[in-house]
């Protein structure tokens, strides 16, 4: 609409828009449609502090969870042992193996085994020289009368192809791994189903594998065998080994004492003990979990 004649005030070209009545009637200022935009404060923008940038986090489906298992396996050899050297070392009069600390295959060809033995020191100094030997080490007796043996070894097939399962196939293998009564060795390995089972298919053909327990592995769960002392944990696993707890038993507690030559007073009291510490560490984490 033009400008009235009747408006006392002087009409001029709008500095808002070229020609034209764009004043605002009550106030005389430029109209709404004609006026600059107002700068809106919005607050103070933090221009050092990153952008992070927000996704959509999509829950895994069932099909695509992936449940980390522990096996425990009982292996048992034949003649040679996982490697010559401990081939030798089972055969030795007078040396006992006990436990064996660590085990390892090297990308150059070569291996290497660290034992804790018991017996005589010499005699497992004679029983590991030869075949496919190349160094070795021995510490002294300690309070319970054993010693570590470290033997870095030459490797080939089969024993090469036993010590490097656990890395070519991703498997950890949790130590120390006890040897048995009848020289078998019990091991605890973590991993996936799937690459277990490939791993099983590479193992020697001399190597019997039974599989004992298979089930979910939590991080950080204690074993509750390695809070016994060593005596304890002899004595408790050859119970075992012998079927003790059996039902019916495969062995008495008096025919248990004359295999490990203690008195049966001895091996009942190492038992007790030992059954008393295991449950309660089973009963204190049960409850710690929630009862789950």
């Amino acid at each position: 609409m033009g400008c009235s004649a009747s408006r006392r005030r002087r009409w001029r070209p709008s500095p808002w828009r070229g020609g034209g009545c764009s004043t605002d009637k009550r106030r005389g200022r430029p109209s709404r449609r004609h006026r600059e935009p107002r700068a809106v404060r919005v607050g103070t923008v933090n221009t050092s502090a990153p952008v992070v940038p927000r996704y959509r986090v999509r829950s895994p489906s069932v099909s695509e969870v992936v449940t980390i298992r522990y096996f425990d396996l009982v292996l048992t050899f034949g003649d040679g042992g996982i490697h010559p050297v401990d081939g030798r070392l089972a055969a030795a009069e007078g040396v006992s193996r006990k436990l064996l600390h660590h085990l390892d295959a090297y990308a150059d060809g070569t291996g290497a085994l660290l034992y804790r033995l018991e017996g005589d020191r010499d005699a497992a100094i004679a029983a590991i020289q030869g075949e496919g030997l190349l160094d070795y080490d021995l510490t002294g007796p300690d309070a319970d009368g054993g010693f570590h043996c470290y033997a870095h070894l030459e490797l080939s097939d089969p024993d090469g192809t036993l010590l490097g399962l656990p890395y070519d196939h991703a498997l950890i293998v949790e130590t120390p791994i006890r040897f048995r009564a009848d020289g078998s060795l019990r091991v605890r390995i973590v991993g996936q189903h799937s690459t277990l089972r490939e791993a099983l298919t590479a193992v020697p053909d001399d190597v019997r594998v039974t599989v004992e327990e298979v089930g979910h592995y939590t991080p950080g769960r204690k074993d509750a065998r390695a809070l016994l002392t060593e005596r304890q944990r002899e004595i408790f696993e050859t119970a075992v080994d012998r079927g003790y707890y059996r039902i019916p038993r495969g062995i008495t507690q008096t025919e248990l004492a004359d295999e490990l030559e203690l008195a049966p007073s001895t091996v009942d009291e190492h038992l007790r003990k030992a059954e008393s510490t295991m449950l309660s560490s089973i009963l204190e984490e049960y409850h710690q979990r929630g009862g789950e």
